[in-house]
């Protein structure tokens, strides 16, 4: 078994007992051991959504971050995030947007994404709560203007 993957299966069981159609959609995603990557991530294999860890990243990581981090992805997954962005002209418009909307249904935000908090403080805007990412993409390009 690839370093990592016994900590990812047990996040992934355990996000199962908390949300199981978040667990089922990661069930079913092709997962992939990369050094390369920082944490995990969502990305394209050609015309195949997977999941790319870093396994030393992973088996370090606390299972109740993981689960949570992997509960963010599959809320992506969930709402159609990486399709309905994969073309994307401002990546970083859209990760800021689309972080802010699942961000909502956590009980805590991973680490390192975004929150409408976050976004409204940056932008001194009152944002709506519980809206589409599509929402808050207007707020979020004014931080992260497409180059």
């Amino acid at each position: 078994m690839v370093e990592g993957e016994r900590q990812l299966q047990a996040a992934v069981i355990d996000l199962l007992k908390k949300d199981h159609s978040a667990g089922v959609v990661l069930v079913n995603i092709k997962r992939i051991s990369d050094p390369l990557q920082s944490t995990l991530n969502l990305i394209w294999q050609l015309n195949d959504l997977v999941l790319a860890y870093n396994p030393a990243w992973v088996k370090e990581e606390p299972l109740r971050e993981l689960t949570n981090l992997l509960h963010h992805l599959a809320l992506h997954v969930l709402w159609y995030h990486p399709y309905r962005y994969r073309d994307a002209f401002d990546p970083a418009a859209v990760a800021i947007a689309t972080d802010v909307a699942v961000n909502q249904y956590l009980e805590e935000s991973p680490a390192g994404t975004v929150t409408l908090v976050d976004l409204e403080r940056a932008t001194k805007q009152r944002l709506p709560r519980l809206a589409d990412s599509a929402a808050y993409l207007p707020a979020a390009r004014a931080l992260a203007p497409a180059t």
